[in-house]
């Protein structure tokens, strides 16, 4: 996978009030949380950081060169991300540092390919988790889980287990998780009633 190179400054942990101007002025704050070094406050541009996602097309999964430090760039994925509720922009980044030796966890998405032989036969398939947890060097992140469904029949299922995943990458989670099904329709419909039976008990609560 391709690093994404991001400039930042490092900026003094001064409060959430220095952080507010921060973006008042366009900037945003983040830290850096390193392997054995204390954590780093920085600031950057949030333009940079969002061309860093897109150029890279795996979204949060991003390996980020950070450079503008004082002890030098560092490999970097985000940690955790704050947004803004009503602009959905970004308000505070945590970035943890990695190295190319190390195994980190990762959510992948899944795509599956194909038509399913029980949705010939009239069943109806049913995504389970689109996203499939992974360990692996974090330069070595798969884009993306692609799943041949082609083979799947009705009462069928495929699980974590049943995928063939790069070299070098494992799973993160059982192999019994369950990725995708195909269910007869009376079973789809009876399971669409109790989502929305569910759905609806919440909402009065």
């Amino acid at each position: 996978m391709e690093t994404q190179t991001i400039q930042v400054q490092e900026r003094a942990p001064d409060g959430k009030r220095a952080s507010r101007k921060l973006r008042h002025n366009g900037r945003v704050p983040g830290v850096l949380y390193g392997h054995k070094e204390a954590p780093v406050a920085f600031e950057f541009d949030p333009k940079e950081l969002r061309k860093c996602l897109r150029s890279s097309g795996v979204g949060r999964n991003t390996v980020f060169r950070v450079e503008g430090l004082a002890r030098g760039a560092v490999l970097a994925i985000i940690k955790e991300s704050d947004l803004d509720p009503v602009r959905r922009e970004v308000t505070h980044v945590d970035l943890i540092e990695v190295r190319e030796t190390d195994r980190v966890d990762v959510d992948v998405p899944v795509h599956l390919d194909g038509k399913a032989a029980g949705v010939v036969e009239g069943g109806i398939l049913q995504p389970v988790s689109r996203v499939l947890p992974l360990t692996c060097s974090p330069l070595n992140i798969p884009r993306e889980i692609r799943v041949d469904v082609t083979s799947l029949r009705i009462g069928h299922s495929i699980h974590g287990g049943d995928v063939a995943l790069p070299a070098g990458v494992s799973l993160a989670v059982p192999p019994s998780i369950t990725l995708v099904t195909v269910k007869a329709p009376r079973d789809a419909a009876a399971s669409t009633a109790e989502e929305e039976a569910g759905a609806e008990a919440k909402a009065t609560k």
